[in-house]
């Protein structure tokens, strides 16, 4: 096949021509900068220099005339247009200045001397919002939400018993929610109890003391380990407790303790969920199924946090007589018909709804971004018994990766992996 087969009929903006001739500047763009005193000069490459052509070509025929109005049109329209080289095919260009020539010894004739020059592309730098620090500052604005809800429902006042037991279940919620989380809590002090007084003041210095409890640098599948217990904690704490239908008519003092209860396992699963989303949205990439996994947990536990507030603002929106009864699933109107998830979702306030919800779509989004320059996990089945390091060399070529299967796949011995499915990172 010779060269003639490959060249393509020419033409810009869709107006055929001929051509006889073809030139093309092009090579890079250098900044030589000399010096005083100096016999060498620096030369900078800055790039690559926009490539030019310049065509010779013409039109012929009975027609020529029109040929060379609709070719002038073309060449006369501003922007951009494709042109089709002879020789270098379709490409987009810009016209200049021209020159074309009639002469009566060419007689049905027009020759045009054409420079056209690359319009490559307008770019500007893309403005790209960090989901991660969006994230990170809706759940400050949901542990305010929290700090609030506490403070305004807790209270010491009254009869000693009030606050004798409001103590003593901080104290058991804290190793109960310590227990579940996987960390050795011990005591609150004195100094965070007696700030009780000021619940809002007892709520920040709960939060702070649990942030400062639980780190937040480590490995992916370690953070998504204390993420798990964090949210096992939220619902060991989604127990029920609070107003309810046992409390009506009873003396103030049971009454209050019940609320006092119910607002402590509130704060502390508050705690759980935005402790558990600071953690998941600033933690380094892993694995595309563990953070799938996460995110699904996440999602979950907010889904419900956000039920459990409707359930909370629906007591104490009604008359007590209103209501007969108040469980952890749902809340019953005056005919005992059960509220759907929805219908306590309506009756939570404009403004705690947008919060809890606008964390919800921060930390989903936030993962799912992260989602996608993860390595999924496949499955592998070694061709014999193998310590952990030489498989994790054949697959990585890094043998410092043999704990990574082992720990996976819950492998016995690292000196034997046994020859069945195991999961592994892809890459």
């Amino acid at each position: 096949m010779g060269y003639r087969d490959n060249m393509q009929p020419a033409s810009f903006r869709g107006v055929p021509f001929k051509v006889t001739d073809s030139e093309m500047v092009g090579g890079r763009r250098l900044q030589v900068n000399e010096y005083p005193q100096r016999d060498k000069p620096y030369t900078e490459d800055i790039g690559r220099k926009a490539r030019e052509f310049t065509l010779e070509a013409f039109v012929v025929g009975d027609d020529y005339m029109a040929q060379r109005d609709r070719l002038l049109a073309a060449l006369e329209t501003p922007g951009a247009g494709e042109l089709v080289h002879p020789w270098l095919g379709r490409m987009q260009v810009c016209a200049g200045e021209f020159r074309y020539r009639e002469s009566a010894e060419d007689g049905g004739m027009c020759r045009f001397s054409i420079p056209l020059t690359e319009s490559g592309d307008l770019t500007f730098p893309s403005a790209q919002s960090n989901v991660a620090t969006t994230a990170l500052a809706k759940a400050d604005a949901m542990q305010s939400l929290a700090e609030n809800r506490f403070a305004e429902v807790i209270s010491t006042a009254g009869p000693d018993a009030i606050g004798t037991s409001l103590l003593t279940d901080l104290q058991a919620t804290w190793k109960t929610w310590g227990d579940a989380v996987g960390l050795v809590t011990g005591v609150l002090d004195s100094d965070l109890m007696d700030a009780i007084h000021d619940p809002k003041l007892f709520a920040q210095k709960l939060f702070n003391l649990a942030t400062a409890n639980i780190p937040i640098l480590g490995s992916a599948r370690a953070l998504y380990g204390k993420v798990t217990g964090l949210l096992r904690a939220a619902a060991m704490l989604d127990r029920g407790r609070g107003w309810s239908a046992s409390t009506v008519g009873m003396p103030l003092t049971p009454v209050q303790i019940a609320r006092n209860e119910g607002a402590t396992d509130a704060l502390f699963r508050g705690l759980s969920v935005v402790t558990a989303s600071r953690i998941a949205v600033q933690a380094p990439a892993g694995v595309y199924d563990d953070t799938d996994a996460m995110r699904s947990q996440l999602m979950s536990a907010l889904d419900r946090e956000q039920v459990l507030m409707s359930q909370a603002d629906a007591a104490a929106s009604v008359d007590q007589s209103a209501v007969s009864t108040r469980s952890s699933d749902a809340t019953v109107d005056a005919d005992g018909n059960a509220l759907s998830d929805a219908e306590l979702a309506a009756l939570m306030p404009d403004a705690a709804y947008t919060v809890a919800r606008g964390l919800q779509q921060a930390v989903s989004v936030c993962l799912r971004q992260q989602m996608a320059n993860e390595a999924r996990l496949v499955t592998i089945t070694p061709v014999d018994v193998l310590p952990a390091l030489v498989l994790a060399y054949q697959l990585y070529e890094d043998p410092l990766r043999g704990d990574e299967i082992v720990e996976r796949n819950q492998v016995p011995h690292p000196g034997f992996v046994p020859v069945e499915p195991l999961k592994v990172v892809s890459q």
